[in-house]
């Protein structure tokens, strides 16, 4: 399924949505993960994962990292 269109139909299902990077972000604040920023790396050697740089700077920042 394309990401934009699962989006598209959570929402006119009122289902919520956060994303990759909100997964990450409330794994670590669980305790999940140790590292928002290693999980990022692994992301992109492992599955070819993009995230633009600002993007990524923001979210490592949000995580306290």
């Amino acid at each position: 399924m394309d990401e934009r269109d699962g989006r598209m139909r959570a929402l006119e299902l009122g289902v919520n949505t956060i994303g990759v990077m909100g997964v990450l972000l409330v794994g670590k604040k669980s305790g999940s993960i140790s590292s928002v920023k290693d999980e990022i790396l692994r992301l992109r050697v492992e599955a070819g994962f993009f995230i633009t740089a600002k993007l990524e700077n923001q979210v490592i920042d949000l995580a306290g990292e």
